[in-house]
């Protein structure tokens, strides 16, 4: 058995062709206004950033597209990406599977980004593009209360032989792990961190961070 969630199908969405008219607004019914609230904040951040689901990334519009912002442009796409990269395990060696994907590059491209925090995000997303100019506030709201959720209680990361993270990348983690209170495990191994990147990373962590963290794998830098 499997479920599929695909983004703005799978939720109630207002009438396209009623875009810029005073109907476009009133075009869901009360009970698909329900059900599209609901998804949009309590379950929808679920499909994204679990570690037992798999993100496949459509950031390549499609040839004869007349949409003017792209993936790495869009708010909401951002939203999803960063939720995506936050806590999943890069790869899975018995399985040989990544748990995200990108189908609209090839080669290194493909990398995955590292993790991004609440703190982060939000200046990051300040400079992307949004159809309702007040989505920024509620993108924000949203990541930050899952990160602070999933961050707070995952005991295991996982990012074994993830690309090697640049300065931003070591700060941007270190921001999250400070808001992981209940980690165990936390897997660094083959990602050539350097002197440099170790630094910055742990420049994020304060006095009592990481207080539960048994295990720390280096081995392969």
């Amino acid at each position: 058995e499997m479920g599929i969630f695909w983004d703005w199908l799978s939720l109630y969405q207002k009438n396209p062709k009623l875009f810029g008219t005073v109907e476009y607004e009133a075009s869901r019914t009360e009970e698909q206004k329900k059900a599209f609230n609901y998804a949009l904040k309590e379950t929808m951040d679920l499909w994204y950033a679990h570690q037992g689901t798999t993100v496949y990334k459509v950031t390549k519009l499609p040839e004869g597209s007349k949409r003017e912002v792209g993936y790495q442009d869009s708010g909401w796409t951002t939203y999803e990406e960063c939720s995506s990269e936050q806590i999943k395990k890069f790869y899975m060696y018995d399985a040989k599977w990544k748990l995200v994907v990108d189908l609209g590059t090839v080669g290194l491209e493909r990398a995955r980004g590292w993790p991004v925090g609440p703190g982060d995000f939000d200046l990051l997303v300040s400079a992307k593009k949004f159809t309702n100019g007040a989505d920024t506030d509620v993108v924000k709201a949203l990541y930050r209360k899952m990160s602070i959720n999933q961050l707070g209680g995952i005991k295991k990361l996982d990012f074994d032989g993830m690309k090697p993270p640049n300065e931003q990348d070591a700060h941007r983690l270190g921001g999250c792990l400070k808001l992981c209170s209940y980690l165990e495990t936390l897997d660094l191994r083959n990602v050539q961190l350097t002197d440099e990147n170790c630094r910055a990373l742990f420049s994020e962590l304060g006095k009592g961070a990481l207080a539960k963290l048994e295990g720390l794998d280096l081995s392969g830098n």
